[in-house]
């Protein structure tokens, strides 16, 4: 296992520091999203195109109501950060525990309302009557662990805040290592198709949501950052301004649902059927592989941005700032590029058993890895906003990029050149948005002194 990185929220960081810091957060969601991308894999090869469509259509139902803990666990890292900074430290544990109650009584409602309204969802997204009872055997089972599963992408960030980053990653790395075991014992060799996925998912997130919960409740004070599970302050402020802070996770998370949804109608409708389906299941899973870097980096990155604003040191924010930028345009540049090269042999992982499936999948991944030039500069930038405890501009990049420029991008391309160009969306949608985050950033220097 990992050793424990020996560098606090209070350093002034250079690339390096900056890079190491950041590191253990980079694998976590990079594996996240390789262990998330299993399922996809081991459906696609051993069951048929109608269940790996299936599970297409219900993964951004399961991903957008997942994503409170997101919105609580970044938007509370936030928190938490800028409050150890003023040098609140009790207060800061007790706003922790308030939150991580919180979360608890959120994750179980948001689970069985899943639960009772997936097969409605995939109603509405066109699904006939064999499609929806297959989707409702993953998402059945997955809407019973997702209370786990919230908590699990809510300590992600906590456990950054309170300097223990590494453990987040060993935990992410168990819980990876679960799933994909799991995945071949009940998928491939036991034959339990889209049910045996489901629980090889659940249960990893079983794990990736206890373990850090138990960690809280146990921690002795080892690091400079005493945050632990106990008392809670109510403060029902404390809550708004975390889910405001976060709001820009959880507004992807609703945004990549909507726009999901509108292109599995568009596909649905436009004559490709499961076939489109299908291809634009591969490329949201390969999508989220190729950003997780620049996410990881972004979080990991971000309780050191809120503390020292919190410190008001705003010669080290400038500093974060700049070498953020810099660092993130070169993850752009290299994961545009390998998605471009390996756009061929990472579309037959998924449906080299399908040659008509396989032709357009590549043509659409190609033009689809456009938006990895652009993307990481919104997501960090926003990233940014949310650590500094704005979530109003961090929010606005959120809406922008998918609700409303990816959204009218594909309507367009759709309306006026056909179903096959839509793929040309996403990346017409981040550029605008890029030109807009930048236009923020630059409105607000002043302000934060940055």
């Amino acid at each position: 296992m990992l050793g424990q990185i020996d560098i606090k929220l209070s350093d002034n960081f250079n690339y390096s520091r900056l890079l190491r810091f950041a590191l253990p957060s980079i694998i976590m969601v990079l594996v996240s999203s390789i262990y998330g991308v299993v399922d996809g894999i081991i459906i696609s090869n051993y069951t048929d195109v109608e269940h790996f469509a299936a599970l297409n259509i219900i993964l951004p139902y399961i991903t957008l109501l997942g994503a409170a803990g997101l919105m609580l666990g970044t938007g509370g890292s936030a928190l938490v950060g800028k409050i150890i900074g003023e040098g609140k430290s009790l207060r800061a544990n007790k706003i922790f525990s308030l939150l991580t109650y919180v979360t608890i009584a959120i994750g179980m409602f948001l689970g069985f309302f899943g639960y009772v309204t997936s097969n409605t969802v995939a109603n509405i997204l066109g699904a006939d009557e064999t499609m929806q009872s297959l989707s409702f055997e993953y998402s059945g089972i997955i809407f019973k662990f997702l209370p786990l599963y919230v908590l699990q992408l809510y300590f992600q960030s906590l456990l950054t805040t309170a300097e223990r980053p590494t453990l987040a990653l060993q935990i992410t790395l168990l819980a990876g290592i679960t799933n994909i075991a799991l995945d071949i014992l009940f998928v491939i060799y036991l034959e339990k198709g889209l049910q045996g996925a489901a629980y090889a998912t659940g249960i990893s997130q079983m794990l990736g949501g206890f373990l850090p919960l138990l960690y809280f409740i146990l921690k002795r004070n080892k690091s400079n950052i005493n945050i632990k599970l106990g008392v809670p302050i109510w403060d029902l402020h404390s809550i708004y301004k975390s889910c405001l802070n976060g709001m820009s996770e959880w507004l992807m998370s609703v945004s990549l649902a909507i726009v999901s949804f509108l292109y599995y109608y568009i596909l649905l409708t436009g004559n490709r059927g499961e076939i489109g389906v299908d291809t634009y299941g591969v490329l949201l899973y390969f999508s989220y592989i190729f950003i997780a870097v620049s996410v990881g980096f972004s979080r990991g990155i971000a309780p050191v941005i809120s503390y020292h604003y919190g410190a008001s040191d705003k010669h080290e924010l400038h500093s974060l700032l700049m070498k953020g930028l810099l660092i993130v345009l070169a993850l752009n540049l290299a994961s545009g590029l390998t998605a471009l090269v390996l756009s061929a042999p990472l579309a037959n992982i998924f449906v080299g058993h399908d040659e008509v499936l396989y032709e357009y999948t590549v043509h659409a991944f190609r033009i689809y890895s456009l938006h990895f030039f652009v993307t990481g500069f919104n997501i960090y930038i926003s990233a940014f906003f949310t650590a500094l405890n704005n979530g109003k501009y961090s929010g606005w990049i959120s809406v922008l990029r998918t609700i409303f420029f990816e959204s009218l991008s594909i309507l367009a391309l759709w309306m006026l050149f056909g179903v096959d160009k839509i793929w040309w969306g996403v990346t017409i949608a981040e550029f605008l948005t890029m030109v807009i985050a930048f236009g923020f950033l630059f409105l607000k220097r002043k302000y934060y002194g940055y």
